[in-house]
């Protein structure tokens, strides 16, 4: 029996890797020549944006249907090659159906990218799952103060952040470890007929 709960242990913990994964999310362009001068910003300048949000994230707030607020992590924004501190508010991901992709505020006040395209997410906005891909972008603007300028489209990559676990789908992983725990009681069970 000691045995068994060893085994049952061991196994929830090397599932658990299973369960988690950090995702990069990064665009990047060149603001028009309509685009003002600011802390943020530079007409005719490439800029770069990154950071990093888990696979499946605890949100921070959500709307069914149409979006979910999450946490992020390792902001990155460069802005004609310099790196620029900023500090996101809010990071809020949107379905198709209320023009997809994500809103990133910033702290900075009066800073924002709105990026529209495809929506980057499967499951319900309460518990949602962020889907790696290379997203399209159909429009993006930059808030300054409080006017938006649209900024020429490009991409939004979402990938797997070096270094971090292998991903499998929560309900393999589930299964995974029923397996093991099967396995495992059916090996001993057998080892203890086998004895008499």
């Amino acid at each position: 029996m000691r045995r068994l709960a060893l085994i049952a242990v061991f196994s929830l913990c090397a599932s658990t890797g299973l369960f988690a994964q950090t995702l990069t999310v990064s665009t990047s362009g060149t603001y028009t020549a309509s685009v003002p001068t600011s802390s943020w910003t530079a007409p005719s300048t490439p800029w770069t944006l990154s950071f990093n949000i888990a696979r499946n994230p605890t949100v921070n707030s959500y709307v069914i249907g149409a979006n979910f607020n999450a946490p992020v992590t390792n902001v990155a924004y460069t802005l004609n090659g310099n790196p620029v501190t900023v500090t996101p508010v809010s990071v809020t991901f949107y379905s198709a159906s209320a023009g997809g992709l994500v809103l990133v505020q910033f702290a900075s006040g009066g800073f924002a990218f709105n990026v529209y395209g495809g929506q980057a997410y499967a499951n319900l906005e309460s518990s949602p799952t962020i889907l790696p891909g290379v997203y399209l972008e159909t429009a993006n603007n930059v808030i300054v103060g409080s006017t938006n300028y649209p900024i020429p489209t490009g991409t939004v990559t979402i990938t797997a952040t070096a270094g971090g676990p292998v991903t499998t789908p929560v309900p393999s992983s589930l299964l995974l470890m029923l397996v093991g725990l099967t396995l495992g009681t059916a090996y001993f069970t057998f080892r203890r007929f086998a004895r008499v």
